[in-house]
């Protein structure tokens, strides 16, 4: 019953929280990307830097970085499209900075592959206090197959010249509140609850010898 799916209704897309839990159990620097609203806000900080053009955002400044991935696809889906809100903001008006995101498949045997159609610009400076900013990523269809994941990867650009300073992203937030950060995917899709405890979170291994029985 480890993996019994959840199963996600709707009009045809599926919501996924950007959160600061990390039951996957990849890895430091992998949160959740999930169906499940957080409670409280949290932020991620990235600096900066002179004629920068894209920076990957770090849980901290200057820290290591933070990607946000989703659970096990429960059964194979072509993903058509994506659109995601982000709470946003920049230190100072002359940080020039902008929101990109790319997606990424990771592979059961976890191979993480970029998929076409990125990266994905929203083209807008950050104000100076947190906004939630909204833009659409037209994927090219990818099939994902069962065991699956989505990675997301968020990056902060220049808008005109770069400058040193901060990003910030406040997400985790309870929904509708400041900081309710988001990604949409079409098609409606279903994913299978984490496993709990230790390595048996890596799926892939676990899948292998023991998954014909767990279904």
């Amino acid at each position: 019953m480890w993996f019994l799916p959840w199963l996600i209704g709707g009009s045809g897309a599926t919501k996924l929280y950007l959160r600061n839990t990390q039951t996957n159990g990849i890895g430091a620097t992998y949160y959740d990307l999930i169906t499940t609203v957080g409670a409280s806000a949290d932020t991620a900080v990235v600096n900066s830097t002179a004629a920068g053009t894209e920076i990957q955002f770090t849980k901290t400044a200057g820290g290591a970085v933070a990607q946000w991935i989703s659970g096990r696809v429960s059964s194979g889906f072509t993903l058509t499209s994506t659109d995601i809100s982000l709470w946003l903001q920049e230190n100072d008006a002359l940080t020039n900075i902008g929101g990109r995101y790319r997606i990424f498949k990771r592979a059961a045997d976890t191979t993480e592959t970029e998929i076409g159609g990125g990266p994905f610009d929203d083209g807008v400076e950050f104000t100076t206090s947190a906004a939630e900013y909204t833009w659409t990523g037209d994927v090219t269809d990818t099939a994902f197959a069962e065991d699956d994941r989505i990675l997301l990867k968020l990056y902060i650009t220049n808008i005109g010249v770069m400058a040193v300073g901060t990003g910030t992203l406040t997400f985790n937030a309870a929904d509708a509140a400041t900081g309710d950060s988001f990604l949409n995917i079409t098609p409606t899709a279903a994913f299978k609850a984490e496993s709990t405890g230790g390595w048996l979170n890596r799926g892939y291994w676990w899948n292998r010898m023991y998954g014909t029985m767990a279904r």
